[in-house]
Parts: structure tokens; sequence; C-alpha cells
């Protein structure tokens, strides 16, 4: 199911009707529920050697497969703060400076609803003084370069084109 699917107001409970493709109207309340896509950040650590940093993922959805490490945004949370945040939940890693590279459109399926997703994506020098430990929803990690990415275990798509432009700059 689509997050465009849910067709119940959440404000009253009436039957919603389509209009469009990312909206609901509730004929009842006449609530007017826009679907956007859920923004989250992800984060291209490089190396002197030109490696770039990729964790295995412990939980679905992609359980298993390589992604960057990042997450989404918390409400009340500017993308700046998001992106410290979930690298320090992930990799016990404290940020000091990142640059944005660009931002990708992408899929989520968390509980059999399919979510739009919009990442941001940044990338920073991997200082070798800092101690990586997994954490949160990560189980390890690998540093691999260009050649040797794993492309066919990536969790998302987005995430695949992110690198893809990233080794292309």
């Amino acid at each position: 199911m689509n997050e465009t699917d849910l067709s119940f107001c959440p404000r009253c409970g009436a039957k919603t009707r389509a209009k469009g493709k990312n909206l609901r109207i509730c004929p009842k309340c006449h609530l007017k529920n826009y679907t956007n896509p859920r923004p989250c950040n992800a984060v291209i650590f490089y190396n002197k050697t030109g490696e770039i940093l990729m964790v295995k993922r412990k939980l679905d959805p992609q359980k298993d497969k390589w992604d960057l490490p990042g997450g989404f945004i918390n409400p009340n949370e500017t993308l700046e703060e998001s992106v410290k945040r979930e690298i320090q939940e992930e990799l016990t890693l404290s940020l000091k400076g990142f640059t944005y590279l660009s931002s990708y459109i992408d899929t989520y399926l968390f509980e059999n609803v399919r979510y739009s997703t919009l990442c941001f994506v940044f990338s920073m020098h991997f200082d070798a003084k800092n101690v990586i430990r997994c954490a949160d929803d990560a189980t390890s990690y690998g540093w691999f370069s260009q050649k040797n990415i794993p492309s066919k275990d990536i969790a998302f798509d987005g995430i695949r084109r992110a690198l893809k432009d990233y080794f292309t700059r």
C-alpha cells in the first residue's frame, strides 16, 4: 500500500477522496491531507585513499543490506541537527563539518506502507583518529573503493544514485 492509499481522515475518521496524485480530501470536515515526502539524510564518509564508509542495516526495511549512515529528520530538528544526531546514534561519531552533495527521491517500505522520501546527502572526510562503534541501526561497517562497492546489496536506489554521483564528481 502507498501512503496515498490511506483513505480515512485523521481528524474525523470519515472516508476521504483522492484528488490528484498526492492529495486526499475529507468530504465531512473538508481537511486537505497532502502526502509529502519524508525528509532524511545520509553521509558519505571518505578516507585519504578515496574509499567510502558504508554500514550494514540492523533493521527492516532492507535488513542486512548496505547503506550510508544517516536517517530521518525528527520534528523540531533542522537538517544539520539531524545529520549530527543520526551519525552520533549510528556510529558514535561527533561531526564538525560536512558538505552538501545533492538530494535524492526514493521510497521506503515500512510495515507494508510505501512512503516517499527525500534524502539530503552530504560528504565528509573521515579523520583516522576517530573510532567507529556501530550502534542503533547499524550492525557493521566497511570501507569500499569505487570498484568494490557492493552495488547489488545496497538497500535503496537513492543511495545507489548518490554514490554514482559522488564518484563521478
